[in-house]
């Protein structure tokens, strides 16, 4: 298992629940090219590792999400 953290955004700016961010691949790139199972992205706090609220309600982007 492996696990990537992000703590910045693309200027170098720590990342903020203030500000709206968007996660882009490239089309030759996408998760699911390095993943031989399964992937997952989620957001969580930095002191309680406790997954941000939000008006979606959706807590988890994976595999089985049809991100387009």
């Amino acid at each position: 298992m492996l696990y990537y953290r992000g703590t910045t955004d693309s200027t170098g700016a720590e990342l903020n629940g203030d500000n709206v961010y968007t996660l882009r691949f490239p089309k030759d790139a996408l998760p699911s090219r390095f993943a031989n199972y399964f992937w997952s992205v989620i957001a969580v706090d930095s002191a309680c590792f406790r997954v941000l609220p939000n008006p979606l309600n959706e807590y988890l982007l994976n595999d089985a999400s049809g991100l387009t």
